[in-house]
């Protein structure tokens, strides 16, 4: 009798909760910024019009005005009303530092000590596959680790790595109680 794979399981899972969607709901319509301000209504449009790959110049216009910066014509990151609000940056190293400096800073603010939650690293292959491999060996024509532990230096070395190294897995995941980052 042949065992699924760690990878066929996640697949046939997949496929089940997928046959289990019944009702799709398109939204059309932006409806959380419908009445305020003249810059909302340009946000809007602006938002609406990138949902369809269709900015104006009027669009990227507007939109440059709101990119964060030193000069005074600029808006701030560190003022009060972007305290907790999302950020689009350019890459995932600068969401990943903001994140981290606004976990800090949220965790100071109220009072409470960031908990760290570390990864557990292996080296090989999922369990359902390692079993296969005979115990204690080492393949010479694959290079792969006979042991699957990770010595103490090279997992502190992967528990820092940025996020981009690890196709977007967190080694390392600070949290407080209510901070949303």
């Amino acid at each position: 009798m042949s065992r699924m794979s760690v990878k066929g399981q996640e697949a046939a899972i997949g496929k089940a909760l997928w046959h289990q969607v019944t009702t799709v709901v398109i939204l059309r319509e932006n409806m959380r910024q419908r009445t305020q301000t003249p810059e909302d209504a340009k946000l809007r449009t602006a938002l609406e019009n990138m949902r369809y790959a269709a900015c104006t110049p009027e669009d990227i216009k507007f939109l440059k005005t709101r990119i964060a910066g030193r000069r005074p014509d600029q808006p701030k990151l560190s003022d009060k009303e972007f305290r907790n609000v999302s950020i689009i940056t350019a890459l995932n190293a600068q969401k990943d530092k903001i994140n981290e400096l606004g976990s800090a800073r949220f965790a100071a603010e109220t009072g409470q000590t960031l908990t760290h939650f570390y990864s557990i690293d292996r080296f090989g292959s999922p369990p359902d596959v390692a079993e296969k491999r005979p115990k204690g060996k080492r393949s010479k024509a694959s290079g792969k680790h006979a042991f699957n532990q990770i010595s103490p230096s090279l997992q502190k070395i992967i528990w820092n790595l940025p996020h981009s190294a690890t196709q977007h897995s967190q080694g390392n995941f600070p949290f407080a109680l209510g901070c949303l980052l």
